[in-house]
Protein backbone atom coordinates (compact mmCIF):
# COMPACT_ATOMS: atom_id res chain seq x y z
CA UNK A 1 0.00 0.00 0.00
CA UNK A 2 1.57 3.30 -1.06
CA UNK A 3 2.65 5.67 1.65
CA UNK A 4 0.28 8.59 2.18
CA UNK A 5 1.79 12.07 2.15
CA UNK A 6 0.78 14.50 4.87
CA UNK A 7 -1.42 17.34 3.58
CA UNK A 8 1.07 20.01 4.64
CA UNK A 9 3.93 18.22 2.88
CA UNK A 10 1.78 17.65 -0.20
CA UNK A 11 0.99 21.36 -0.33
CA UNK A 12 4.68 22.20 -0.01
CA UNK A 13 5.60 19.83 -2.84
CA UNK A 14 3.00 21.42 -5.09
CA UNK A 15 4.41 24.92 -4.56
CA UNK A 16 6.30 26.21 -7.61
CA UNK A 17 10.06 26.59 -7.33
CA UNK A 18 10.21 30.37 -7.56
CA UNK A 19 13.90 30.51 -8.42
CA UNK A 20 13.33 28.40 -11.54
CA UNK A 21 9.99 30.08 -12.27
CA UNK A 22 11.41 33.60 -12.12
CA UNK A 23 14.33 32.65 -14.36
CA UNK A 24 12.08 31.07 -16.99
CA UNK A 25 9.55 33.87 -16.90
CA UNK A 26 12.18 36.59 -17.14
CA UNK A 27 13.68 35.03 -20.26
CA UNK A 28 10.42 34.59 -22.20
CA UNK A 29 9.06 37.93 -20.94
CA UNK A 30 12.04 39.85 -22.28
CA UNK A 31 11.87 37.93 -25.56
CA UNK A 32 8.18 38.80 -25.92
CA UNK A 33 8.71 42.43 -24.93
CA UNK A 34 11.49 42.86 -27.47
CA UNK A 35 9.33 41.43 -30.27
CA UNK A 36 6.29 43.57 -29.42
CA UNK A 37 8.29 46.76 -28.89
CA UNK A 38 10.07 46.24 -32.19
CA UNK A 39 6.87 45.96 -34.23
CA UNK A 40 4.16 47.49 -32.04
CA UNK A 41 5.85 49.63 -29.36
CA UNK A 42 2.64 51.44 -28.43
CA UNK A 43 0.85 48.18 -27.70
CA UNK A 44 3.27 47.06 -25.04
CA UNK A 45 1.77 48.86 -21.95
CA UNK A 46 -1.65 47.44 -22.73
CA UNK A 47 -0.32 43.91 -23.25
CA UNK A 48 1.64 44.15 -19.99
CA UNK A 49 -1.57 45.16 -18.19
CA UNK A 50 -3.51 42.22 -19.64
CA UNK A 51 -0.78 39.75 -18.67
CA UNK A 52 -0.42 41.19 -15.15
CA UNK A 53 -4.16 40.74 -14.64
CA UNK A 54 -4.03 37.21 -16.07
CA UNK A 55 -1.20 36.33 -13.66
CA UNK A 56 -3.65 36.80 -10.76
CA UNK A 57 -4.98 33.35 -11.70
CA UNK A 58 -1.73 31.97 -10.26
CA UNK A 59 -2.43 33.42 -6.80
CA UNK A 60 -3.76 30.87 -4.32
CA UNK A 61 -5.05 33.26 -1.67
CA UNK A 62 -6.64 36.02 -3.73
CA UNK A 63 -10.46 35.69 -3.74
CA UNK A 64 -11.59 38.43 -6.14
CA UNK A 65 -12.01 38.38 -9.92
CA UNK A 66 -9.70 40.89 -11.65
CA UNK A 67 -10.87 43.00 -14.58
CA UNK A 68 -8.68 44.88 -17.05
CA UNK A 69 -10.43 46.84 -19.78
CA UNK A 70 -8.50 48.73 -22.45
CA UNK A 71 -10.13 52.10 -23.06
CA UNK A 72 -9.44 54.18 -26.16
CA UNK A 73 -10.99 55.82 -29.22
CA UNK A 74 -12.48 53.81 -32.04
CA UNK A 75 -9.85 52.53 -34.41
CA UNK A 76 -6.97 52.94 -31.96
CA UNK A 77 -6.10 49.24 -31.99
CA UNK A 78 -7.02 48.43 -28.41
CA UNK A 79 -8.22 44.93 -29.35
CA UNK A 80 -4.95 43.79 -30.94
CA UNK A 81 -3.20 42.56 -27.73
CA UNK A 82 -6.44 40.90 -26.67
CA UNK A 83 -6.50 39.04 -29.98
CA UNK A 84 -3.02 37.67 -29.32
CA UNK A 85 -4.18 36.27 -25.98
CA UNK A 86 -7.38 34.79 -27.44
CA UNK A 87 -5.41 33.09 -30.21
CA UNK A 88 -3.08 31.37 -27.74
CA UNK A 89 -5.37 28.34 -27.72
CA UNK A 90 -4.66 27.61 -24.06
CA UNK A 91 -7.14 25.83 -21.84
CA UNK A 92 -8.91 28.41 -19.71
CA UNK A 93 -8.93 31.22 -22.30
CA UNK A 94 -12.64 31.82 -22.92
CA UNK A 95 -13.57 34.05 -25.85
CA UNK A 96 -16.92 35.85 -25.78
CA UNK A 97 -17.26 38.63 -28.36
CA UNK A 98 -20.90 39.44 -27.66
CA UNK A 99 -21.71 39.76 -24.00
CA UNK A 100 -24.69 40.48 -21.75
CA UNK A 101 -24.77 39.98 -17.96
CA UNK A 102 -27.73 37.62 -18.34
CA UNK A 103 -25.41 35.13 -20.03
CA UNK A 104 -23.78 34.29 -16.67
CA UNK A 105 -26.89 32.44 -15.47
CA UNK A 106 -29.46 31.79 -18.17
CA UNK A 107 -33.24 31.74 -17.73
CA UNK A 108 -34.09 31.05 -21.37
CA UNK A 109 -37.71 29.97 -21.57
CA UNK A 110 -37.18 27.76 -24.63
CA UNK A 111 -34.59 25.55 -22.90
CA UNK A 112 -35.37 22.84 -20.36
CA UNK A 113 -34.17 23.69 -16.85
CA UNK A 114 -31.89 20.65 -16.65
CA UNK A 115 -30.17 21.77 -19.88
CA UNK A 116 -29.55 25.36 -18.82
CA UNK A 117 -26.34 24.54 -16.95
CA UNK A 118 -24.74 23.60 -20.28
CA UNK A 119 -25.25 27.10 -21.66
CA UNK A 120 -24.48 29.10 -18.50
CA UNK A 121 -21.33 31.18 -18.87
CA UNK A 122 -20.39 31.48 -15.19
CA UNK A 123 -19.29 27.88 -14.46
CA UNK A 124 -17.06 27.95 -17.56
CA UNK A 125 -15.11 30.85 -16.05
CA UNK A 126 -13.78 29.08 -12.94
CA UNK A 127 -10.04 29.91 -12.82
CA UNK A 128 -10.28 31.03 -16.45
CA UNK A 129 -9.69 34.20 -18.45
CA UNK A 130 -12.74 35.72 -20.17
CA UNK A 131 -11.87 37.82 -23.24
CA UNK A 132 -14.45 40.26 -24.63
CA UNK A 133 -13.30 42.35 -27.59
CA UNK A 134 -16.04 44.95 -27.44
CA UNK A 135 -17.63 46.06 -24.19
CA UNK A 136 -19.01 49.38 -25.44
CA UNK A 137 -22.61 47.99 -25.57
CA UNK A 138 -22.36 47.27 -21.84
CA UNK A 139 -21.64 50.94 -21.13
CA UNK A 140 -24.23 52.39 -23.50
CA UNK A 141 -28.00 52.40 -23.59
CA UNK A 142 -30.52 53.66 -21.07
CA UNK A 143 -29.33 54.44 -17.57
CA UNK A 144 -31.84 52.03 -16.01
CA UNK A 145 -30.62 49.17 -18.22
CA UNK A 146 -26.98 49.91 -17.33
CA UNK A 147 -27.89 49.98 -13.65
CA UNK A 148 -29.53 46.53 -13.88
CA UNK A 149 -26.54 45.13 -15.78
CA UNK A 150 -24.07 46.50 -13.23
CA UNK A 151 -26.14 45.11 -10.37
CA UNK A 152 -25.66 41.61 -11.79
CA UNK A 153 -21.98 42.23 -12.43
CA UNK A 154 -21.55 43.29 -8.81
CA UNK A 155 -22.32 39.79 -7.52
CA UNK A 156 -20.27 38.07 -10.21
CA UNK A 157 -17.23 40.30 -9.64
CA UNK A 158 -17.38 39.64 -5.91
CA UNK A 159 -16.32 36.08 -6.76
CA UNK A 160 -19.21 34.57 -4.83
CA UNK A 161 -21.15 33.15 -7.74
CA UNK A 162 -24.59 34.33 -8.84
CA UNK A 163 -28.11 33.16 -8.01
CA UNK A 164 -31.05 34.71 -9.89
CA UNK A 165 -34.80 34.13 -10.10
CA UNK A 166 -37.32 34.46 -12.91
CA UNK A 167 -40.93 33.58 -13.60
CA UNK A 168 -39.95 31.05 -16.26
CA UNK A 169 -37.18 28.98 -14.63
CA UNK A 170 -37.54 29.84 -10.95
CA UNK A 171 -34.40 30.26 -8.83
CA UNK A 172 -31.13 28.93 -10.16
CA UNK A 173 -27.46 29.75 -10.23
CA UNK A 174 -24.18 29.05 -8.44
CA UNK A 175 -23.56 29.94 -4.83
CA UNK A 176 -19.99 28.61 -4.54
CA UNK A 177 -17.01 30.95 -5.14
CA UNK A 178 -16.03 31.35 -8.81
CA UNK A 179 -12.89 33.33 -9.48
CA UNK A 180 -11.70 34.44 -12.91
CA UNK A 181 -10.03 37.22 -14.90
CA UNK A 182 -11.92 39.41 -17.34
CA UNK A 183 -10.09 41.18 -20.16
CA UNK A 184 -11.89 43.53 -22.54
CA UNK A 185 -11.82 46.70 -24.61
CA UNK A 186 -14.17 49.64 -25.01
CA UNK A 187 -14.45 53.22 -26.15
CA UNK A 188 -14.46 55.73 -23.25
CA UNK A 189 -17.68 55.36 -21.20
CA UNK A 190 -19.90 58.37 -20.55
CA UNK A 191 -19.40 60.25 -17.26
CA UNK A 192 -22.71 58.93 -15.88
CA UNK A 193 -21.40 55.38 -16.25
CA UNK A 194 -18.58 56.15 -13.82
CA UNK A 195 -21.19 57.46 -11.41
CA UNK A 196 -23.06 54.15 -11.58
CA UNK A 197 -19.84 52.20 -11.12
CA UNK A 198 -18.99 54.30 -8.07
CA UNK A 199 -22.38 53.52 -6.53
CA UNK A 200 -21.71 49.79 -6.88
CA UNK A 201 -18.05 49.87 -5.83
CA UNK A 202 -14.77 49.77 -7.70
CA UNK A 203 -14.88 46.45 -9.53
CA UNK A 204 -13.93 47.49 -13.07
CA UNK A 205 -10.40 48.67 -13.80
CA UNK A 206 -9.24 50.29 -17.03
CA UNK A 207 -6.00 50.83 -18.91
CA UNK A 208 -6.17 53.95 -21.06
CA UNK A 209 -4.54 53.75 -24.48
CA UNK A 210 -4.88 57.52 -25.09
CA UNK A 211 -3.41 57.05 -28.53
CA UNK A 212 -1.73 59.74 -30.54
CA UNK A 213 -3.75 60.31 -33.68
CA UNK A 214 -2.12 59.61 -37.03
CA UNK A 215 -1.39 62.73 -39.05
CA UNK A 216 -2.47 63.59 -42.58
CA UNK A 217 1.06 62.66 -43.57
CA UNK A 218 0.58 59.11 -42.25
CA UNK A 219 -2.73 58.71 -44.09
CA UNK A 220 -1.14 59.99 -47.31
CA UNK A 221 1.78 57.58 -46.92
CA UNK A 222 -0.66 54.66 -46.50
CA UNK A 223 -2.65 55.69 -49.58
CA UNK A 224 0.48 56.08 -51.71
CA UNK A 225 1.83 52.74 -50.51
CA UNK A 226 5.12 54.21 -49.34
CA UNK A 227 4.50 52.82 -45.87
CA UNK A 228 3.29 49.32 -45.27
CA UNK A 229 1.85 47.68 -42.19
CA UNK A 230 3.95 45.52 -39.96
CA UNK A 231 3.89 41.86 -40.92
CA UNK A 232 4.90 40.66 -37.47
CA UNK A 233 1.47 40.09 -35.95
CA UNK A 234 1.88 36.32 -36.09
CA UNK A 235 5.28 36.54 -34.42
CA UNK A 236 3.89 38.67 -31.58
CA UNK A 237 0.93 36.34 -31.10
CA UNK A 238 3.30 33.38 -30.94
CA UNK A 239 5.50 35.12 -28.34
CA UNK A 240 2.42 35.79 -26.21
CA UNK A 241 1.35 32.14 -26.48
CA UNK A 242 4.80 30.92 -25.44
CA UNK A 243 4.82 33.33 -22.50
CA UNK A 244 1.39 32.23 -21.23
CA UNK A 245 2.41 28.57 -21.56
CA UNK A 246 5.57 29.25 -19.55
CA UNK A 247 3.66 31.25 -16.94
CA UNK A 248 1.14 28.50 -16.18
CA UNK A 249 3.74 25.72 -16.38
CA UNK A 250 6.12 27.52 -14.00
CA UNK A 251 3.41 28.82 -11.67
CA UNK A 252 0.23 26.72 -12.05
CA UNK A 253 -3.14 28.26 -11.38
CA UNK A 254 -3.82 28.90 -7.65
CA UNK A 255 -0.38 27.66 -6.60
CA UNK A 256 1.38 30.80 -5.32
CA UNK A 257 0.65 32.91 -2.26
CA UNK A 258 0.33 36.59 -3.06
CA UNK A 259 2.67 37.32 -0.17
CA UNK A 260 5.52 35.55 -1.98
CA UNK A 261 5.85 38.69 -4.11
CA UNK A 262 7.50 41.33 -1.97
CA UNK A 263 6.16 44.88 -1.79
CA UNK A 264 8.27 47.50 -0.02
CA UNK A 265 6.75 49.94 2.45
CA UNK A 266 7.39 52.86 0.11
CA UNK A 267 5.65 51.20 -2.86
CA UNK A 268 2.76 50.05 -0.67
CA UNK A 269 2.31 53.61 0.63
CA UNK A 270 2.23 55.00 -2.90
CA UNK A 271 -0.32 52.40 -4.01
CA UNK A 272 -2.40 53.34 -0.98
CA UNK A 273 -2.38 56.98 -2.12
CA UNK A 274 -3.33 56.02 -5.66
CA UNK A 275 -6.15 53.89 -4.26
CA UNK A 276 -7.41 56.76 -2.10
CA UNK A 277 -7.25 59.16 -5.04
CA UNK A 278 -9.19 56.64 -7.16
CA UNK A 279 -12.00 56.27 -4.62
CA UNK A 280 -12.21 60.04 -4.08
CA UNK A 281 -12.27 60.91 -7.77
CA UNK A 282 -14.96 58.29 -8.34
CA UNK A 283 -17.05 59.87 -5.59
CA UNK A 284 -20.60 60.87 -6.33
CA UNK A 285 -21.70 64.51 -6.01
CA UNK A 286 -25.22 65.84 -5.73
CA UNK A 287 -26.57 69.38 -5.66
CA UNK A 288 -27.39 70.68 -2.22
CA UNK A 289 -30.60 72.47 -1.28
CA UNK A 290 -30.64 76.23 -1.43
CA UNK A 291 -31.79 79.26 -3.37
CA UNK A 292 -28.62 79.68 -5.41
CA UNK A 293 -28.42 78.46 -8.99
CA UNK A 294 -24.64 78.06 -8.88
CA UNK A 295 -23.69 74.86 -10.73
CA UNK A 296 -21.01 74.13 -8.15
CA UNK A 297 -23.23 73.94 -5.05
CA UNK A 298 -22.64 70.36 -3.89
CA UNK A 299 -23.83 68.33 -0.98
CA UNK A 300 -21.61 65.93 0.93
CA UNK A 301 -19.90 63.58 -1.56
CA UNK A 302 -20.64 59.85 -1.48
CA UNK A 303 -17.24 58.15 -1.21
CA UNK A 304 -16.89 54.38 -1.28
CA UNK A 305 -14.51 52.46 0.95
CA UNK A 306 -11.60 51.27 -1.15
CA UNK A 307 -10.79 47.91 0.45
CA UNK A 308 -11.80 45.97 -2.64
CA UNK A 309 -9.88 48.33 -4.91
CA UNK A 310 -6.78 47.99 -2.72
CA UNK A 311 -6.97 44.21 -2.93
CA UNK A 312 -7.18 44.26 -6.72
CA UNK A 313 -4.27 46.72 -6.92
CA UNK A 314 -2.29 44.37 -4.69
CA UNK A 315 -2.98 41.52 -7.12
CA UNK A 316 -2.05 43.70 -10.11
CA UNK A 317 1.31 44.78 -8.73
CA UNK A 318 2.06 41.19 -7.70
CA UNK A 319 1.08 40.02 -11.19
CA UNK A 320 3.19 42.75 -12.79
CA UNK A 321 6.26 41.66 -10.84
CA UNK A 322 5.56 37.97 -11.42
CA UNK A 323 5.34 38.18 -15.21
CA UNK A 324 8.64 40.08 -15.26
CA UNK A 325 10.27 37.23 -13.38
CA UNK A 326 10.87 39.39 -10.32
CA UNK A 327 10.42 38.34 -6.70
CA UNK A 328 9.48 41.86 -5.55
CA UNK A 329 7.62 44.86 -6.93
CA UNK A 330 9.75 47.65 -8.36
CA UNK A 331 9.24 51.20 -9.63
CA UNK A 332 7.98 50.14 -13.06
CA UNK A 333 5.30 48.00 -11.39
CA UNK A 334 4.25 51.01 -9.31
CA UNK A 335 4.06 53.17 -12.44
CA UNK A 336 1.86 50.53 -14.07
CA UNK A 337 -0.52 50.53 -11.09
CA UNK A 338 -0.59 54.33 -11.14
CA UNK A 339 -1.49 54.21 -14.83
CA UNK A 340 -4.38 51.84 -14.06
CA UNK A 341 -5.67 54.05 -11.22
CA UNK A 342 -5.58 57.19 -13.37
CA UNK A 343 -7.28 55.35 -16.25
CA UNK A 344 -10.04 54.12 -13.94
CA UNK A 345 -11.09 57.63 -12.90
CA UNK A 346 -13.88 59.62 -14.61
CA UNK A 347 -12.39 61.21 -17.72
CA UNK A 348 -12.44 64.94 -16.94
CA UNK A 349 -11.55 64.49 -13.29
CA UNK A 350 -8.64 62.34 -14.37
CA UNK A 351 -7.42 64.97 -16.83
CA UNK A 352 -7.55 67.67 -14.18
CA UNK A 353 -5.82 65.47 -11.59
CA UNK A 354 -3.07 64.63 -14.10
CA UNK A 355 -2.64 68.34 -14.85
CA UNK A 356 -2.25 69.03 -11.14
CA UNK A 357 0.44 66.35 -10.83
CA UNK A 358 2.24 67.61 -13.93
CA UNK A 359 2.12 71.18 -12.60
CA UNK A 360 3.93 70.15 -9.42
CA UNK A 361 0.96 70.37 -7.08
CA UNK A 362 -0.40 73.86 -7.79
CA UNK A 363 -2.23 75.23 -10.82
CA UNK A 364 -5.06 77.41 -12.13
CA UNK A 365 -8.00 76.74 -14.39
CA UNK A 366 -6.30 78.54 -17.27
CA UNK A 367 -3.17 76.38 -16.96
CA UNK A 368 -5.26 73.19 -16.87
CA UNK A 369 -7.25 74.35 -19.90
CA UNK A 370 -4.08 74.99 -21.88
CA UNK A 371 -2.43 71.74 -20.84
CA UNK A 372 -5.40 69.46 -21.48
CA UNK A 373 -7.09 71.27 -24.38
CA UNK A 374 -10.39 72.02 -22.65
CA UNK A 375 -12.39 75.19 -22.01
CA UNK A 376 -11.36 77.26 -19.00
CA UNK A 377 -14.90 77.08 -17.58
CA UNK A 378 -14.83 73.28 -17.82
CA UNK A 379 -11.44 73.12 -16.13
CA UNK A 380 -12.63 75.44 -13.34
CA UNK A 381 -15.76 73.37 -12.76
CA UNK A 382 -13.81 70.14 -12.32
CA UNK A 383 -11.14 71.78 -10.20
CA UNK A 384 -13.91 72.87 -7.84
CA UNK A 385 -15.27 69.31 -7.86
CA UNK A 386 -11.88 67.96 -6.82
CA UNK A 387 -11.82 70.52 -4.01
CA UNK A 388 -15.23 69.29 -2.80
CA UNK A 389 -13.89 65.72 -3.00
CA UNK A 390 -11.02 66.75 -0.67
CA UNK A 391 -8.30 66.12 -3.24
CA UNK A 392 -7.38 69.79 -3.72
CA UNK A 393 -7.33 72.95 -1.62
CA UNK A 394 -8.98 75.93 -3.32
CA UNK A 395 -7.97 79.57 -2.91
CA UNK A 396 -10.87 81.56 -4.39
CA UNK A 397 -10.32 84.87 -2.63
CA UNK A 398 -9.06 86.57 -5.77
CA UNK A 399 -8.56 86.02 -9.49
CA UNK A 400 -7.14 83.81 -10.77
CA UNK A 401 -8.36 81.06 -8.44
CA UNK A 402 -5.50 78.86 -7.29
CA UNK A 403 -5.78 75.17 -6.54
CA UNK A 404 -3.23 73.14 -4.60
CA UNK A 405 -2.87 69.39 -4.20
CA UNK A 406 -3.59 68.19 -0.67
CA UNK A 407 -0.38 67.51 1.23
CA UNK A 408 -1.36 63.88 1.74
CA UNK A 409 -1.01 63.31 -2.01
CA UNK A 410 2.32 65.10 -2.47
CA UNK A 411 4.31 61.82 -2.56
CA UNK A 412 2.60 61.05 -5.89
CA UNK A 413 4.40 64.03 -7.42
CA UNK A 414 7.66 62.06 -7.29
CA UNK A 415 6.16 59.42 -9.62
CA UNK A 416 4.89 61.93 -12.18
CA UNK A 417 6.58 61.51 -15.54
CA UNK A 418 6.93 64.04 -18.35
CA UNK A 419 4.38 62.15 -20.45
CA UNK A 420 1.63 60.66 -18.32
CA UNK A 421 -1.44 58.71 -19.36
CA UNK A 422 -2.83 61.51 -21.49
CA UNK A 423 -0.73 62.80 -24.38
CA UNK A 424 -0.02 66.54 -24.69
CA UNK A 425 -2.72 68.70 -26.34
CA UNK A 426 -0.86 68.81 -29.64
CA UNK A 427 -1.56 65.10 -30.03
CA UNK A 428 -5.21 65.99 -30.52
CA UNK A 429 -4.44 68.21 -33.47
CA UNK A 430 -3.34 67.21 -36.97
CA UNK A 431 0.40 67.54 -37.13
CA UNK A 432 3.11 66.98 -39.68
CA UNK A 433 5.40 65.40 -37.14
CA UNK A 434 5.96 61.67 -37.36
CA UNK A 435 4.73 59.56 -34.46
CA UNK A 436 7.30 58.36 -31.96
CA UNK A 437 7.78 55.38 -29.73
CA UNK A 438 9.39 57.27 -26.89
CA UNK A 439 8.29 56.72 -23.29
CA UNK A 440 6.48 53.55 -24.32
CA UNK A 441 5.64 52.61 -20.71
CA UNK A 442 2.96 55.29 -20.28
CA UNK A 443 2.83 57.55 -23.33
CA UNK A 444 0.23 56.80 -26.00
CA UNK A 445 0.87 56.52 -29.72
CA UNK A 446 -1.19 54.98 -32.47
CA UNK A 447 -2.12 51.67 -30.96
CA UNK A 448 -2.96 49.30 -33.81
CA UNK A 449 -0.03 50.29 -35.95
CA UNK A 450 3.13 48.42 -36.69
CA UNK A 451 6.46 49.73 -37.81
CA UNK A 452 6.32 50.53 -41.48
CA UNK A 453 8.70 50.18 -44.33
CA UNK A 454 9.90 53.41 -45.89
CA UNK A 455 10.66 54.36 -49.44
CA UNK A 456 13.90 56.07 -50.54
CA UNK A 457 14.30 59.58 -49.19
CA UNK A 458 13.06 62.53 -51.23
CA UNK A 459 15.44 65.05 -52.66
CA UNK A 460 15.16 68.69 -51.58
CA UNK A 461 13.12 69.81 -54.62
CA UNK A 462 10.58 67.03 -54.10
CA UNK A 463 10.19 67.93 -50.44
CA UNK A 464 9.60 71.59 -51.31
CA UNK A 465 7.04 70.72 -53.99
CA UNK A 466 5.19 68.55 -51.47
CA UNK A 467 5.09 71.37 -48.93
CA UNK A 468 4.03 73.93 -51.52
CA UNK A 469 1.16 71.71 -52.68
CA UNK A 470 -0.51 72.16 -49.27
CA UNK A 471 0.42 75.73 -48.52
CA UNK A 472 -2.43 77.12 -50.62
CA UNK A 473 -5.11 75.25 -48.65
CA UNK A 474 -3.65 74.73 -45.21
CA UNK A 475 -1.44 76.37 -42.63
CA UNK A 476 -0.09 73.01 -41.53
CA UNK A 477 3.60 72.29 -41.72
CA UNK A 478 4.08 68.95 -43.47
CA UNK A 479 7.04 66.64 -43.72
CA UNK A 480 7.46 64.33 -46.72
CA UNK A 481 5.35 61.16 -46.47
CA UNK A 482 8.38 58.94 -45.98
CA UNK A 483 11.86 59.55 -44.69
CA UNK A 484 14.84 57.29 -44.14
CA UNK A 485 14.47 55.20 -41.00
CA UNK A 486 16.22 56.85 -38.07
CA UNK A 487 15.22 54.58 -35.21
CA UNK A 488 12.64 55.31 -32.55
CA UNK A 489 13.06 59.08 -32.92
CA UNK A 490 11.32 59.07 -36.32
CA UNK A 491 9.21 55.99 -36.55
CA UNK A 492 5.89 56.03 -38.41
CA UNK A 493 2.92 53.77 -37.85
CA UNK A 494 -0.05 52.90 -40.02
CA UNK A 495 -2.97 50.49 -39.57
CA UNK A 496 -2.53 46.82 -40.31
CA UNK A 497 -4.13 44.96 -43.20
CA UNK A 498 -7.29 44.27 -41.18
CA UNK A 499 -8.12 47.93 -40.72
CA UNK A 500 -9.90 48.46 -37.40
CA UNK A 501 -13.18 50.25 -37.00
CA UNK A 502 -12.78 53.95 -37.57
CA UNK A 503 -10.46 53.71 -40.57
Amino acid sequence: MPHEIAPTLQAALEQPCLTIAHSSLKRVYEDMREAVRCSFPALWPQLHAYLAATASLCLSDFPLPVTMIAMGPSGSGKTEPLTWIMRSGLVGIVRCDSFTPKAFVSHASNVKKEQLEKIDLLPKLRDACLCTKELAPLFSGREDDIRVAFAQLTSVLDGEGLVTSSGTQGTRGYSDPINFVWLGATTPPRPKVFGLMAALGTRLFFISTDSKRPSARDYAALIRGTKKPSVNREECADKVRVFLETLFESVPRRSLSIHKIGVSEEIASSIGLYCEALTLLRGGLSLSDGNTTDDDRHGAPAIEHGWRAAQVLQALIAGSALIRGASAAELEDLQFVGHVCLSSMPEYRRLVFEAMLEAGGQTTALEVARLKGMAKKTALHHLKELAVLAVLDADTDGEPYKFTLKKDFHPLLTHTRANRVTPPPEHNRISGNTLTAQNDLLAGVTQNDGVCETSPSWDGDAVQRYKDSFSRTSQLSFSPPSLPHQGDEDEGYVPGPDLPEGF
